[in-house]
């Protein structure tokens, strides 16, 4: 019952904010989060991923341009007390460059953010490695692939690098690495939503239509939508091109959403309405 409640909550999001519509802060997270910071003290002043964070969750707060205006100016203009914060302001400005599509200086500044950054472990570093690869995937999807690729090698438990490999692999002009290696990654992460729809995307974009359908059925399935996934898999079942194998996963995926369907209508009835 209380998963049914949690899926409900999903779905009904309209007064929740932007952030928590695509991270909803759950039980399970909270316990997660419990699990791994126990009693600790917050991270002292200095710590370099600490104010890396938090600059990011700053300059990913503004929506209107007018705001990320703001937003980077204020970054532009903000005094640093110590190194940490020196490239956490000039990473949080650099973002919101991005974001405005400044790509030039976005780059100008994160070289600035790395050279302050200089001094820290590599692996404190790694969201100022990841932007870069960004920044020279909105020109160079080629040399982007590349530099993920080793970021991936470095750095092989990161879900933001495993992430953004997969959107490399998808801006290259072949989808079908992309499609076999995200077929892989969904076989490990199968609880990952992200991998689901960059799996639909590539799927989409090699031809294979009941794989696509297959795979926004899972997406919609891990959001709690358990209808638009059932959906979803009927139309994989009457689309041609899917092979035995894959017509039979689609055949049990089905029948299993289905049962937790007919569960969650027995458990609707004892919810107050």
């Amino acid at each position: 019952m209380l998963q049914r409640l949690q899926d409900l909550s999903r779905l009904d999001d309209a007064d929740v904010y932007a952030f928590l519509q695509d991270h909803p802060l759950t039980g399970e997270r909270i316990a997660d989060a419990e699990a791994r910071g126990g009693n600790k003290p917050l991270p002292p002043d200095h710590d370099l991923m600490f104010w890396l964070m938090n600059a990011r969750a700053r300059a990913l707060t503004p929506e209107s341009h007018d705001a990320l205006l703001r937003a980077e100016k204020d970054f532009a203009s903000r005094p640093a007390a110590f190194p940490a914060q020196q490239v956490a302001w000039a990473y949080g400005q650099a973002v919101l460059l991005q974001r405005l599509k400044r790509f030039d200086a976005a780059s100008q500044t994160l070289a600035r953010a790395q050279i302050a950054a200089d001094a820290f472990p590599a692996a404190d570093r790694l969201p100022l490695d990841l932007l870069q690869a960004e920044l020279l995937l909105d020109t160079q999807a080629g040399p982007a692939l590349e530099a993920v690729r080793k970021l991936r090698q470095q750095f092989p438990q990161s879900t933001a690098v495993l992430h953004l490999l997969s959107r490399c692999l998808l801006a290259q002009k072949d989808k079908a690495p992309a499609r076999d290696f995200l077929r892989q990654q969904t076989i490990q992460h199968p609880l990952d939503i992200t991998l689901w729809q960059d799996l639909a995307r590539a799927d989409a974009a090699t031809g294979a239509l009941a794989s696509q359908h297959r795979a926004t059925a899972e997406a919609y399935a891990l959001q709690g939508n358990t209808a638009a996934a059932i959906e979803q898999l009927h139309i994989a079942q009457r689309t041609p091109g899917a092979d035995y194998f894959e017509a039979s996963i689609i055949d049990a995926r089905l029948r299993t959403l289905q049962q937790q369907q007919a569960q969650d209508k027995v458990i609707d009835k004892t919810l107050p309405q």
